[in-house]
């Protein structure tokens, strides 16, 4: 079985933001459309002294993404690598993700593979009026100012620590962990971003293969499932991410 088509694995994929005014309840929103290359490491820990026993998993995860918000959808390249315990050999992946939020369709294919998923709504990506300012820093020769958030998401109280351009109103770095209710599992991810491009270079990119329009809509796994329903309180993270 290869990474592309295993459904208890989760990939999330980070969507970051430029500037543009202010809406309403936020202290500053993205451009609505952008590019941008992404770099995260992604830990996975379930303790269980039971029948499934103790497992991890580290995953190293680049993407190129593409972001949407004037036509509702989103794209990205992506290409991971995991490691666990549990595989003999670090697990290298490639795909491509498409997200087509008017017809609450995300698309995963690669080669001649396609796997389709239901998607919720799509929402702006803001950084809202409720984040408490942690501290201010600054990066580089030119001093290109952070201001670091604590950014809770209701109605589950996740907490995302978020380092801010302030002239960009562009995350520069995120970190987040989920907890679990087994004691001592979660998991942790850390981002980082680059390469930030106002617009759209090439919209072909949003158009999915002929082939993915034969492949049925896959059910997550339970598992799966509850990530999904969590992360997605962040639209951040829903933005880019995959079961």
């Amino acid at each position: 079985m290869t990474r592309f088509d295993h459904e208890y694995h989760l990939h999330t994929v980070f969507l970051l933001c430029v500037i543009m005014p202010t809406v309403s309840g936020n202290i500053c929103c993205s451009y609505p459309q952008f590019e941008a290359d992404t770099y995260s490491d992604e830990a996975y820990v379930f303790i269980d002294s039971g029948r499934l026993g103790t497992t991890y998993s580290y995953y190293n995860v680049t993407a190129h993404m593409v972001y949407d918000f004037t036509k509702n959808r989103t794209y990205a390249n992506v290409t991971s690598v995991e490691v666990s315990p549990q595989l003999p050999q670090p697990l290298v992946s490639r795909y491509q993700l498409i997200n087509d939020y008017n017809n609450k369709t995300q698309y995963m294919f690669h080669g001649n593979a396609c796997l389709k998923y239901s998607i919720g709504a799509f929402e702006p990506l803001c950084v809202p009026d409720t984040a408490i300012l942690l501290s201010t820093s600054y990066i580089g020769n030119n001093k290109t100012y952070l201001d670091t958030y604590l950014v809770t998401h209701l109605p589950d109280p996740t907490e995302y620590r978020e380092s801010i351009d302030r002239k960009s109103c562009l995350p520069v770095f995120m970190t987040f962990t989920l907890d679990s209710s087994v004691p001592d599992s979660g998991t942790m991810t850390s981002l980082v971003m680059s390469n930030v491009q106002p617009g759209i270079s090439n919209p072909a990119v949003f158009n999915p293969p002929q082939y993915c329009n034969t492949s049925p809509k896959e059910k997550p796994h339970q598992i799966s499932r509850s990530i999904r329903q969590l992360l997605a309180r962040h639209p951040l993270f829903a933005s880019f991410m995959h079961i």
